[in-house]
């Protein structure tokens, strides 16, 4: 498993490295040295250019000056924001550097296999995550007589082949899924999600759904409402709801099923 704090400072850092390049190269720029006296008289504002901090008056800068203190107020902020970004990232490069050392969340996994089986961490690794998540015990949908039947690479039976073509994806992915998995709906009662299927990096769950006949109107008619109740439940797609479609003329695209899993599970 990734370290989200740790993907949250670099990320941290990477900005901060940008705002205090952006920031070094704007004061490098000339232009009048002081800073600007802010007055509200009334309705109207005033300002005022101090070139010297012992000037606590200043020089009134008229409607065609503004341009000065736009400059010098723009000039303060920038010193302010470079101060705090510097004082900040150097925080951050310290904490970076002690977690290389200091981290809690490797030291299971920096012991052999025969001190781990000893030993309950306080994180499960993405082996176990990965096995706890494959072992749930739950129970699909029931065939009905007369219902097609077809078999994937790990000897379930779906419906479609569209399905088993999709699992094949998950799987060359590292993609670990249930089929068939129960979900409450709330008012809409229990449906059954196509997959239930992991991004194992951040440990993300998602309702995996393919609607196979989009093109004829009573299957798209229930499978949009379908859809509905997930929004309602508070699912939605691109969050925690993936959805792919196909018709006559529009037939399963693997390669974009494939550009989708990738996309939300790597």
């Amino acid at each position: 498993m990734e370290d989200p704090f740790e993907i949250a400072l670099v990320n941290r850092k990477k900005m901060l490295e940008q705002i205090i390049a952006e920031k070094e190269a704007a004061l490098r720029e000339k232009g009048p040295d002081g800073h600007v006296r802010c007055v509200r008289r009334g309705n109207r504002a005033e300002y005022y250019w101090r070139k010297k901090s012992d000037n606590t008056t200043g020089i009134y800068l008229s409607k065609g000056s503004l341009g000065t203190a736009e400059f010098l107020a723009q000039r303060t902020y920038d010193k302010t924001v470079l101060r705090y970004a510097q004082e900040e990232l150097a925080r951050v490069l310290s904490l970076l550097k002690h977690r290389q050392v200091h981290n809690m969340d490797r030291i299971y996994g920096s012991y052999s296999q025969m001190r781990q089986n000893l030993v309950t961490p306080i994180f499960k690794t993405d082996e176990q995550f990965i096995e706890e998540f494959r072992n749930t015990v739950y129970k699909g949908s029931d065939f009905r007589p007369g219902d097609k039947m077809f078999e994937s690479q790990l000897g379930e039976k779906m419906r479609s082949k569209s399905e088993v073509l999709i699992s094949g994806i998950f799987l060359d992915i590292g993609a670990p899924y249930l089929y068939d998995y129960p979900v409450n709906l709330g008012e809409f009662g229990t449906r059954y999600t196509d997959f239930y299927v992991m991004n194992v990096r951040l440990r993300k769950l998602y309702y995996f759904e393919h609607f196979g006949m989009m093109d004829k109107p009573d299957y798209c008619a229930k499978n949009l409402d379908r859809i509905l109740a997930y929004q309602k439940c508070g699912h939605f797609p691109g969050t925690d709801l993936i959805i792919t479609h196909e018709t006559d003329k529009s037939p399963l695209d693997l390669d974009l099923v494939r550009k989708i899993a990738e996309h939300y599970l790597l």
